[in-house]
């Protein structure tokens, strides 16, 4: 039997027109505490989070001139919003000085509605970030409380009122 050659995906040997770019993810293991249907690695604490941040800035340079620009910087986890401020302006200043990015690139982070402020949105906003994944899962309240989630629907609602002010134009909201 003859089976007919796979399509050429911009994955495969086929070379990348000048359009395209990688994207680049960091998966920050970080918790504040850990929801019943997470099955991404995380530790429920905050307290390796420095000895993290030196060992991927180590890793990034390992890497620093193995790529061309990238056109997305993924920031997810765990929850990178439970880093502070000046954890995640390290984070971005780390990416930053490894990595080229294009001029039209897009830089997403996930992060969890209690950890939305308008100073860590203002932080973010700093460090270039231009789209919010913003981890709500449910606006009833009994269902996240089932999840063992940290916020409440009001919490979540007040969350998207800030970004909304934030001038961070980019949102997706899970569900």
């Amino acid at each position: 039997m003859k089976f007919p050659n796979p399509p050429l995906w911009p994955c495969s040997n086929q070379k990348m027109n000048s359009r395209q770019h990688p994207g680049i993810y960091i998966h920050v293991p970080f918790c504040v505490s850990k929801c019943i249907h997470c099955d991404f690695y995380s530790e429920a604490g905050l307290s390796l989070v420095p000895a993290w941040l030196k060992g991927l800035g180590q890793e990034m340079l390992l890497y620093r001139n193995l790529f061309s620009a990238f056109d997305t910087l993924y920031v997810g986890g765990g929850t990178p919003t439970a880093l502070g401020e000046d954890q995640l302006g390290r984070l971005f200043e780390m990416a930053r000085r490894s990595f080229a990015f294009t001029d039209d690139h897009e830089i997403t982070v996930e992060a969890n509605p209690n950890d939305i402020t308008a100073g860590k949105l203002a932080a973010l906003r700093e460090c270039g970030v231009n789209r919010i994944s913003l981890g709500v899962q449910s606006f009833d309240d009994h269902e996240l409380a089932f999840l063992r989630r940290r916020h409440t629907a009001r919490e979540a609602e007040q969350a998207l009122e800030l970004i909304g002010r934030s001038g961070i134009a980019g949102l997706g909201v899970d569900l």
